[in-house]
């Protein structure tokens, strides 16, 4: 059996990192994170205020167009990629 999940990902600055956390949530709303430790999470942060930070959540099934319609009518100043992909389930 395959499972589908949706992969919303942003890159900023780190001295952005809370806002970006905030925007994510807004994306999510009222949809189902895969699992309790699906974000919004960082996978990579430096301590420099300008560096780079990766920030990532991971929803249940394809929601891939709902996601990208609330993230046109928001507009954020970041750049974010939605992704959706199948895992099998073991």
């Amino acid at each position: 059996m395959t499972e589908q999940r949706t992969l919303v990902h942003l890159e900023t600055e780190n001295n952005r990192a809370d806002e970006a956390r905030e925007v994510l949530k807004l994306l999510r709303g009222d949809l189902e994170y895969q699992n309790r430790y699906s974000g919004p999470i960082e996978t990579w942060r430096s301590a420099a205020p300008d560096a780079p930070t990766q920030i990532v959540m991971y929803l249940k099934g394809d929601v891939q167009q709902e996601v990208e319609s609330r993230l046109s009518a928001m507009s954020p100043s970041f750049e974010v990629r939605v992704v959706v992909w199948e895992e099998l389930d073991l």
